[in-house]
């Protein structure tokens, strides 16, 4: 889950650079590649905390 966010937030700096070097940085599909995968990381992880929860309160 914190991997995912650590993700996340580095694929909106790598965004910030490519658009704010005009053509001088590429990359901006590995940018997106951090952002889409980093946010379905989080996301996994969030369910899996979430059904860890559910499932210790009905046992």
């Amino acid at each position: 889950m914190f991997l995912g966010l650590g993700a996340v937030g580095l694929g909106v700096v790598g965004m910030r650079q490519v658009r704010r070097s005009g053509r001088l940085v590429t990359g901006r599909g590995m940018a997106v590649t951090g952002l889409v995968l980093g946010s379905v990381g989080a996301g996994i992880g969030v369910l899996s905390l979430l059904a860890a929860f559910v499932f210790a309160a009905a046992a």
